[in-house]
C-alpha cells in the first residue's frame, strides 16, 4: 500500500516515489526474509541501512525499534555554524541539543533566522558560504 496506493499517496506523499524489490513480490520470498530477521516488536524500515533509499527490499530493509524509526524518520538535515565558526551538519535536532545541553526551541530559532545565536551557535547561510 505504501508503494502502490494512490490514496494512501494523497494522504502520505513522502511514499509517492517508493517501491517493492521484485523478489518481495512473491511474498514467500518476503515470508522468509521476515521469519529469518523478524525481531519482536520492532518494525521494518528501508531508510536507515541505506540512507535516501527508496526501495523495500531484502539487502535495503532492517528491524529497528519503534523508537529508532520515529527519531530518523522525523530527523531534518541542519546546518549550523559552532561557537568557533565551524559547519556542524547534523540530522536530529532534539538528539543535538541534547548531546550539546542546547534548547531545542532556542536552537530551531536560529536555524530559522529569528534569533541571532544560542550560546555562540549560528545560523548557516549556504549562499554566503559556498568556499566552506
Amino acid at each position: 500500500m505504501r508503494c502502490y496506493c494512490n490514496s494512501y499517496h494523497e494522504r502520505f506523499p513522502t511514499y509517492k516515489d517508493c517501491t517493492v524489490a521484485k523478489e518481495w513480490h512473491n511474498f514467500q520470498n518476503f515470508a522468509k526474509w521476515f521469519e529469518e530477521n523478524y525481531i519482536e516488536g520492532y518494525h521494518v524500515d528501508k531508510d536507515i541501512k541505506v540512507k535516501g533509499n527508496r526501495v523495500y527490499g531484502p539487502d535495503t530493509c532492517i528491524f529497528v525499534t519503534p523508537q529508532k524509526n520515529k527519531e530518523f524518520s522525523s530527523s531534518k538535515h541542519y546546518k549550523i555554524l559552532d561557537p568557533e565558526g565551524n559547519l556542524v551538519e547534523f540530522f536530529n535536532m532534539s538528539k543535538f541539543c541534547r548531546d550539546n545541553d542546547l534548547s531545542v526551541h532556542n536552537l530551531c530559532n536560529v536555524v530559522a533566522g529569528r534569533r541571532k545565536h544560542h550560546k555562540g551557535y549560528t545560523r548557516y547561510e549556504e549562499e554566503n558560504n559556498d568556499d566552506m
